[in-house]
């Protein structure tokens, strides 16, 4: 019987050649259609998820005695089975005049994707940043289909929902808890290296949180001191995605 494993690297295959997401060191791999002859056991590599299908990776010499690195997918009846859970969570971001909610969708699917609908004038660098900011800050990617829908009737878009939208992709990806999200309003744009930067208008994003009923509110460090001005809201500020996820498992404890 196949066991189930978590497997330690995300990849993409392009022309051939598979890659890890976000690696900075730009490991590739040729894909091949099965196991090659002579692979080094004593150069263990990881395991690769592209879609749905698992790929194992390994390092063979070629003829000149360099190393090259090679992958093939997996033996069905030996290998592992990995299988895409679907999820879905909701965050909450404001804009200077309402609370907007942003969903987060995961399935299934042959091919990986990532969309964002709702926020047309930003959604390819929105998309761009919040992918670059999660892999590059140690989390992985959730695999699959992820989808983000930001709305309802979005007609003010901007980067200050970045944060919202990047942890609503990894709680719909089973990295957090959804819960966590619950009444927790997240305003900041992210870098592409996972840090939290400042926006404008966040007195007013706060006070169109609080009239929607919302009292806890995170937003970047830099905007905590225009931020915090509230004596009935509970107010935290982050430099980083992985500062802002330890204080949603922190709210969802108290």
């Amino acid at each position: 019987m196949a066991t189930t494993a978590r497997p330690t690297r995300i990849g993409v295959i392009a022309d051939g050649v598979l890659t890890e997401n976000g690696n900075p060191y730009n490991l590739k791999f040729a894909v091949l259609d099965a196991q090659p002859a002579g692979v080094l056991d004593d150069l263990p590599t990881s395991n690769y998820v592209v879609g749905n299908a698992l790929y194992r990776t390994g390092v063979i010499l070629d003829t000149d005695g360099r190393g090259r690195g090679v992958a093939w997918p997996a033996d069905p009846a030996q290998a592992a089975v990995v299988t895409v859970e679907a999820g879905t969570a909701d965050a909450f971001t404001a804009t200077a005049d309402r609370v907007l909610a942003v969903t987060a969708t995961r399935a299934q699917a042959a091919s990986p994707s990532f969309s964002i609908d709702g926020l047309p004038a930003y959604a390819a660098e929105t998309r761009d940043r919040i992918r670059a900011a999660i892999t590059n800050a140690g989390h992985t990617w959730p695999t699959g289909k992820n989808a983000v829908y930001i709305g309802p009737n979005c007609t003010a878009p901007s980067p200050a929902f970045d944060l919202a939208a990047a942890c609503a992709v990894l709680a719909a990806g089973g990295s957090i808890d959804p819960a966590a999200l619950t009444q927790v309003v997240l305003i900041g744009e992210l870098g592409l290296d996972g840090s939290i930067r400042p926006v404008a208008d966040v007195t007013a994003r706060i006070s169109a949180g609080r009239a929607a009923g919302h009292r806890k509110f995170i937003v970047p460090v830099a905007n905590f001191d225009e931020a915090s001005q509230g004596i009935d809201v509970t107010t935290v500020g982050v430099n980083t995605l992985g500062a802002a996820l330890d204080f949603l498992a922190e709210m969802a404890r108290a």
